[in-house]
């Protein structure tokens, strides 16, 4: 209970990163240039449209510790309690036809924190803009390593 807290929000356009230009010149200054170049490859940029265009945005928080009675108790596995929470709810999504993306909120954790008056031990952890597939998106088409490469077995006789 403690690991995880969700927030939901509608059409935020203060999330996408379109800020006058301010988004753009803040982007390239914090991302650098191999990153840029790496992404152009899939045509990301600062402005996030599948984020300010999304139906619904669940915030999900982690909580590292939490104060009971003026004393700090420390949760244990938060890690991987949130991730677990996240993969659950993403099947769960999936499976009553909604999409989403994982995003990882580069740098405005602190600053949705304070704006949705959160706690200041609370970490943002995962951003997940919600919705129904548009007839117009697209894939960027990666590719993935064979499983030889990443999948080893270890049998022990």
């Amino acid at each position: 209970e403690r690991a995880v807290r969700v927030v939901y929000s509608r059409k935020t356009s203060w999330l996408s990163g379109d800020s006058g230009g301010r988004g753009e010149v803040n982007y390239e200054r914090r991302m650098g240039r191999n990153w840029l170049q790496d992404l152009a490859k899939i045509k990301s940029t600062y402005v996030k449209e599948y984020i300010s265009d999304a139906d619904c945005i669940i915030l999900v928080f982690k909580e590292p510790f939490h104060i009971k009675d003026g004393v700090k108790h420390n949760n244990w596995y938060y890690e991987a309690s949130v991730s677990i929470s996240v993969g659950i709810l993403l099947c769960a999504l999936n499976n009553v036809g909604l999409v989403t993306v994982t995003s990882t909120p580069m740098n405005c954790g602190p600053a949705i924190r304070r704006l949705l008056g959160r706690p200041e031990h609370e970490k943002l952890a995962f951003l997940l803009p919600v919705g129904y597939p548009s007839k117009s998106a697209t894939v960027p088409e990666l590719y993935r390593k064979s499983l030889d490469k990443i999948l080893y077995f270890y049998l022990k006789f």
